[in-house]
């Protein structure tokens, strides 16, 4: 039997979460994730996809045989700083789906899309 989902007011949850200590950027990014829940991620991830694509080519950089960018190319695609990946690294938080190659990790754009997809929208709380 398939259970039906449940309904909150996105009122009441604006309000409790500002009781949390939730910012109101925080609670209005969160709101707006979950009502694009519905959305069909292969759509989402299509865009984003294109948008790193169109990205490395606009810095001059070309994937491997194999499809895979260095990670200095990915932080470049990413737009992130130079440290971003050790930095990560150190903290245990590593992007996942990379390809060892000897000492080196290497991404392809599409890991890279999906794991930007997932994490537009950390939220911090004050």
């Amino acid at each position: 039997m398939k259970q039906q989902p449940q309904v909150i007011n996105i009122k009441y949850l604006q309000r409790v979460m500002y009781q949390h200590g939730y910012t109101e950027k925080a609670i209005n990014a969160l709101i707006s994730d979950a009502l694009r829940q519905g959305e069909d991620f292969t759509e989402a991830l299509d865009v984003e996809i294109t948008k790193l694509v169109n990205r490395a080519i606009s810095k001059g950089i070309a994937t491997a045989t194999d499809g895979t960018v260095s990670e200095k190319d990915a932080i470049k695609i990413l737009e992130k700083s130079k440290d971003y990946f050790s930095v990560r690294n150190y903290h245990g938080k590593p992007i996942p789906n990379y390809k060892a190659v000897g000492n080196q990790r290497r991404y392809t754009i599409t890991d890279l899309a999906t794991w930007n997809l997932h994490n537009l929208h950390n939220l911090k709380v004050r």
